[in-house]
């Protein structure tokens, strides 16, 4: 291999994991998304293949993620499915952008909220774990979130994806900020368990760091729709939204 070539090789790879492993990870993390139905569902007789055709018919199921992080804000494509969410830290917000049957709809989820929380006036157990465990060949801590009515179980290598907590300090929701301020970084495998139901995974398969445009982040004009907040939420309201 020519030298030049060589030493050009070597540049671009130590630029990669260094952008890795700056204090602010800025670039995108892809996950596979998987999910196992409690022994309780399927003694019942619910089938993994019936699970998914009912949540891939109520738009609640994709195949994979990709996450997109700038500064403290994030932006993950749903698959294929042509949906998006997107959460802005300067509204501490989560706004997932979907077509549900002929409408263009815009979920907001208050990130300040911890629903079981609003119900019970408890927050969850944040419970860090000693075990190590090997993700596509990277060694992993666990921190485990707990409610109530199930579990969070983040998977992270404090050498990977670093960023600075206080970027999501106010991210309440899901145990995100309790988990990102222990961990100081982005996570390699999220488990998530509802306890007598399933357990949805979402594993890292790649990643790629690189300058992120900040108009990813651009939320679309939301129009009150009475109709679709018939039900108050304590973390949540409906919008609807024209597409870019």
């Amino acid at each position: 291999m020519p030298l030049k070539i060589k030493t050009l090789l070597v540049v671009c790879a130590t630029f990669m994991f260094n952008q890795s492993n700056a204090q602010n990870f800025e670039g995108s993390i892809t996950y596979v998304l998987d999910f196992e139905l409690s022994e309780k569902m399927t003694s019942a007789g619910l089938t993994k293949a019936v699970m998914l055709e009912k949540l891939k018919s109520e738009h609640l199921w994709w195949d994979s993620i990709t996450t997109t992080y700038k500064g403290g804000n994030m932006y993950s494509s749903l698959g294929n499915s042509g949906s998006w969410s997107v959460y802005r830290a300067d509204s501490n917000k989560i706004f997932t952008f979907q077509k549900i049957d002929s409408a263009n709809i815009c979920e907001v989820n208050d990130a300040s909220i911890d629903l079981e929380f609003t119900m019970t006036g408890k927050m969850p157990r944040i419970i860090p774990k000693d075990t190590i465990v090997m993700i596509n060949n990277i060694a992993c801590q666990l921190i485990r979130v707990k409610w109530k009515t199930g579990t969070y179980d983040y998977y992270f290598n404090k050498e990977q994806f670093k960023i600075d907590p206080a970027l999501f300090s106010k991210h309440v929701y899901d145990g995100w900020a309790e988990f990102t301020k222990l961990s100081g970084c982005l996570p390699i495998k999220i488990v998530k368990t509802t306890k007598g139901i399933m357990s949805v995974s979402m594993t890292m398969v790649n990643a790629k760091a690189g300058k992120v445009d900040d108009k990813l982040f651009t939320i679309p004009e939301l129009t009150t729709n009475a109709e679709l907040n018939l039900v108050p939420m304590p973390n949540k309201k409906y919008y609807q939204f024209k597409r870019p």
